[in-house]
């Protein structure tokens, strides 16, 4: 930032010793140099817009990506555990089937044990998909703060 405020002084400075130099009147130099400095004014305001913007756009853009990587991963984990549970579930079921008449009460509390588990992970689920919107609710949030936030430095520039 101190090397384009260096850069800015002494592009005002040069411009105004090469109109002090130049051979004109009082009024006529006083106006040329007010509409250099109007027009330095506008390049330096329009140029610091854009950066404003272009790092808002910058932050916006990383803080979606990460929001989307972070719900994939929760996807994935919700669908290993569901994978895993309805594995378990299904080997219980088996086992069942096979252990006869004798196992029978012991076949009884492992579905529900089996149902139990199929439950839980359906909430585990819908508990990892409300994290999912609740993420990219905040990240929407964040991406409009910062929006806003660049506007409100151009605006101020």
């Amino acid at each position: 930032m101190g090397y384009f405020r260096g850069m800015v002084t002494g592009l005002m400075l040069g411009a105004a010793g090469a109109l002090l130099m130049a051979p004109k009147r009082g009024a006529e130099m006083r106006r040329d140099l007010s509409d250099k400095a109007d027009k330095l004014k506008g390049r330096v305001k329009g140029t610091a817009g854009d950066i404003a913007v272009t790092a808002a756009d910058t932050v916006a853009v990383t803080i979606d990506d990460k929001a989307h990587a972070l719900a994939d991963t929760a996807h994935t984990l919700a669908d290993t555990v569901t994978e895993k549970v309805y594995g378990v579930a299904n080997s219980a079921h088996a086992l069942a089937d096979t252990a006869g008449a004798a196992a029978h009460d012991v076949a009884d509390n492992v579905d529900d044990v089996a149902d139990d588990a199929a439950s839980s992970v359906g909430d585990m689920r819908d508990d990892a998909a409300d994290a999912l919107d609740d993420t990219a609710d905040f990240a929407g949030d964040v991406k409009d703060e910062a929006k806003d936030k660049a506007h409100d430095v151009v605006d101020s520039v």
